[in-house]
């Protein structure tokens, strides 16, 4: 049980480091002209990560819940009227079938946990950018003292 558990988690964070490299390498992270865009990038790909995590853990906790279930059953009811044999059905009412599904169960804690971390991870890299954050300047001939004063006025 531990195994399964510690195998959900790393799978997860090893696809989730392996989505956020894919990630920074599209944005161009190894030709970033500033520190300031490296940080940005780096925020940007874990909060997404983070953020497709936790959604997708939402939905499979929103799934369990049985949210979802009035669907499955209503298109399940709709392809049984296309059989030889439409009469033949394993479950003939919503409670049958909401019963027979109740014990079904999808864990979805690693979700949200491991998307948990993602966006942890992505507001300590948010700290670092902001600090070394420059304002863009409408005057290409001002310094970066000068935005600053006037930013803070």
């Amino acid at each position: 049980m531990l195994k399964s558990k510690l195998l959900q988690y790393s799978i997860t964070t090893v696809s989730g480091a392996i989505v956020v490299f894919l990630f920074v390498w599209w944005r161009g992270i190894f030709a970033a002209e500033s520190i300031t865009v490296i940080w940005r990038y780096l925020v940007d790909a874990f909060f997404a990560v983070g953020a497709i995590l936790m959604g997708f853990g939402g939905l499979v906790w929103l799934a369990n819940a049985g949210t979802f279930r009035i669907f499955a059953y209503g298109f399940y009811r709709f392809f049984t009227l296309f059989k030889r044999d439409p009469t033949r059905v394993k479950w003939k009412t919503y409670y049958e079938y909401q019963e027979a599904k109740a014990e079904d169960r999808t864990p979805f804690l690693f979700l949200i946990v491991v998307g948990a971390v993602f966006l942890a991870i992505s507001l300590v890299f948010l700290i670092p950018y902001y600090q070394n954050y420059v304002p863009a300047s409408t005057d290409s001939n001002s310094t970066s003292e000068e935005i600053l004063s006037s930013s803070a006025s």
